[in-house]
């Protein structure tokens, strides 16, 4: 973890105010895109009794949104790349000074970009975690005591098995970014044998991971239906239904399901950039 650490502080380092700019304006954007099935509830209950504070509220957060999603994408990419250029010239002059082939140059370069990528991906993945926090809030409060306990349960276990799967699809990347490494070699011996050997191995790791991928899929899939469907017939069933209440339990049920995919590619991303990093040391 202590290499990962000082990439992530001299990334920060070369950026300070900038970074931590863009991570507040995701928390911003994503706190309010998280509150929008909770306000388009009340507002569809409001409406339907005559009343239109809900509605003018709910416009109020969308339009908040679009603000706080324009400032972000204006600043992100522009951040992003800046680093992602001093990191590559940081990397280009090391491996020209040590004599380093064109071909590991080559290969290694195109790893560079995942430093900044994993900054991105970061605080958006860790801003899911505000995403599965509040739907077990909202469960809490307009449904059963079971319906919160089943949520959270399968949510523990779609993490779970989440992480389960990403370290088992990271040892495939790792073994594609090997291949890669010797590409230019390969192309080199203008082998077709050879050549073709290189092309069915990067074949064999990409299928594997994909197996894997939709093994992790079709298994989380089918706990998140079984949820749905458990959340949505005792809501039905409650005394206090409204059509509100039922759009925002079904939404953050979605949502809820959704994150849980997500979060774990937090780790995913680590283990991405952590080899990364033992390839290229600069």
């Amino acid at each position: 973890m202590s290499q990962v650490k000082r990439y992530l502080y001299r990334m920060l380092k070369y950026s300070p105010c900038k970074i931590p700019s863009i991570w507040i304006l995701d928390l911003l954007y994503s706190l309010l895109i998280i509150l929008t099935p909770k306000y388009i509830g009340l507002a569809i209950d409001g409406l339907a009794s005559g009343e239109y504070e809900g509605f003018v509220f709910l416009l109020i957060i969308m339009f908040s949104e679009g603000i706080l999603g324009f400032l972000y994408r204006r600043l992100d990419t522009r951040v992003y790349e800046k680093i992602t250029i001093h990191f590559k010239e940081e990397y280009f002059l090391k491996a020209t000074s040590q004599n380093i082939n064109t071909a590991e140059i080559d290969a290694n370069i195109e790893l560079v970009e995942h430093f900044s990528e994993f900054l991105r991906m970061f605080i958006i993945n860790l801003s899911g975690v505000l995403g599965i926090l509040f739907p077990l809030h909202y469960l809490y409060i307009n449904t059963e005591t079971k319906v919160l306990m089943i949520a959270t349960l399968i949510t523990v276990m779609i993490i779970c098995l989440q992480f389960y799967f990403s370290n088992s699809k990271q040892k495939e990347v790792n073994h594609t970014k090997d291949e890669n490494e010797k590409r230019w070699n390969i192309i080199g011996q203008r082998n077709i044998s050879t050549y073709r050997s290189y092309l069915n191995r990067i074949m064999g790791f990409n299928i594997r991971y994909s197996d894997k991928d939709a093994l992790s899929y079709i298994l989380s899939t089918t706990l998140q239906l079984s949820l749905l469907a458990f959340a949505v017939f005792h809501v039905v069933s409650s005394s206090k239904i409204t059509a509100g209440i039922i759009f925002a339990t079904v939404t953050y049920i979605i949502e809820l399901n959704e994150k849980s995919f997500e979060l774990p590619e937090i780790y995913e991303n680590y283990l991405n950039l952590k080899d990364d990093i033992s390839r290229i040391d600069i």
